[in-house]
């Protein structure tokens, strides 16, 4: 179907001058991307003092806002190398985004092409189409993060309380209305959750909502659901 672009019609690299990319763009070589690389793991990776105390994956973990807190700082440099050049050739026609979408599997790649990939993704809600399960982006990492927010709201829900305490001469705190420590409390100093799920679109099929909360457990994330329709009386209880 003319992917390379010989046929000057619907080819990636826009050889007829019109709306496709040239393919030549900004387009590194093999050599030239790893003294880029090189550079960038100097210049934002810890450089270890001999005694190992620097830690190899603060770079992926600030940026990922603690998301991915074991790939190292020269892997995720990488990564996001792939991404921004990805990036560059998603929407191939950008003032024809409909082009060739009476074809989906031509639309799609030339559309949709991913510029990032997890290790650990997973299917959640089975295996259905639609608006059902979902691809998850290493969903067992949520759990980590779940848990170390909700200590650290803790500690600091604890310490604001004991500064309050101290202020007002009031040394009872019998531990009412402080929540239950698992981001599900009932009172004004309830513990925030430590994971929030937007689902928007359901058409009332929750495989996706009942799937993640059945991986994770109860009390890791918070979902919310939003749709056009009332499919209230179909949600699990």
């Amino acid at each position: 179907d003319g992917h390379d672009g010989h046929d000057g019609h619907d080819g990636h690299d826009g050889h007829d001058g019109h709306d496709g990319h040239d393919g030549n763009d900004n387009i590194m070589t093999m050599e030239e991307e790893e003294e880029y690389l090189s550079s960038q793991h100097a210049k934002l990776c810890p450089q270890s003092n001999g005694n190992g105390s620097n830690n190899p994956y603060s770079l992926a973990k600030e940026q990922s806002f603690g998301f991915f807190n074991d790939i190292s700082c020269e892997s995720w440099n990488r990564l996001r190398q792939i991404t921004s050049r990805v990036s560059q050739h998603t929407h191939s026609y950008p003032n024809n985004p409909l082009y060739r979408s009476h074809i989906p599997h031509s639309f799609y790649q030339m559309n949709y092409e991913p510029n990032f990939s997890c290790l650990f993704e997973k299917r959640v809600g089975g295996n259905g189409n639609g608006d059902g399960p979902k691809w998850i982006c290493d969903p067992h990492r949520l759990i980590e993060i779940s848990r170390d927010r909700k200590r650290n709201s803790k500690g600091v829900e604890h310490k604001e309380r004991q500064q309050e305490q101290n202020r007002d001469g009031d040394d009872d705190d019998n531990g009412d209305n402080h929540g239950d420590g698992n981001g599900n409390g009932n009172g004004n100093n309830d513990i925030p959750p430590g994971c929030v799920i937007y689902s928007i679109g359901s058409n009332g099929d929750f495989q996706f909502e009942t799937g993640i909360q059945n991986l994770l457990g109860p009390d890791t994330c918070e979902i919310h659901i939003f749709d056009m329709g009332d499919y209230e009386h179909l949600m699990p209880k």
